[in-house]
């Protein structure tokens, strides 16, 4: 979209911008999970079918660290796949972000 002349760099008129509403339940959520104790071979098996199970809610990502054998990760997941790289520092927590979550089923995923 072409700005007109001289509009560039202009800050907008009060009530010139239109503030969206929603619906609070629409919005995106997190669901948070502290010291699993997972092992890093389970959860990269696990946190996949997360985005498949329509019970967990509608998933986007996953995000987390996980300590095994003395190094830590980092998970980083998304429908499209998930990535394990080493960090040298972390702590133990896994989070879930979507629409609809549902805490208990998406740990009971995990623990499968």
């Amino acid at each position: 979209m072409r700005l007109p002349a001289g509009a560039r760099g202009k800050k907008p008129q009060p009530g010139s911008c239109e503030k969206l509403h929603f619906d609070a339940r629409d919005a995106f959520t997190s669901a948070y999970f502290l010291e699993l104790g997972l092992p890093r071979a389970q959860l990269e098996k696990n946190i996949p079918s997360l985005f498949t199970d329509p019970a967990c809610g509608n998933v986007l990502r996953v995000k987390g660290f996980v300590e095994e054998d003395g190094q830590w990760y980092e998970l980083n997941a998304a429908a499209a796949g998930l990535t394990a790289a080493p960090i040298p520092q972390g702590q133990q927590v896994l989070i879930v972000i979507g629409e609809g979550l549902d805490k208990a089923r998406l740990e009971e995923d995990l623990r499968q």
